[in-house]
């Protein structure tokens, strides 16, 4: 098989709703993974928070691409629907 050829996938479907343990699961992950990419796009210092945020722990700038985080955060919380 060639590297480049295509690749059929079959994705499950879904035949009855979450449950609520799934969605609480899905809520969980969406706000860690989210909360994760808020700390390297803007903090510098304490990321867990183990102190009160000051103004030393933000960065001055923001430098990169940081919006290119956030795609693959929401791509994965939709994944796991």
């Amino acid at each position: 098989m060639s590297p480049l050829a295509p690749v059929e996938i079959t994705l499950p479907t879904l035949n009855q709703p979450l449950s609520p343990d799934e969605v609480r699961k899905i809520d969980a992950y969406w706000r860690a993974t989210n909360y994760l990419s808020v700390g390297q796009i803007y903090l510098l210092k304490n990321p867990l928070l183990r102190e009160p945020l000051r103004i030393e722990h933000v960065k001055p700038r923001l430098l990169g691409q940081a919006p290119i985080l956030v795609l693959p955060v929401s791509r994965q919380g939709h994944e796991l629907l």
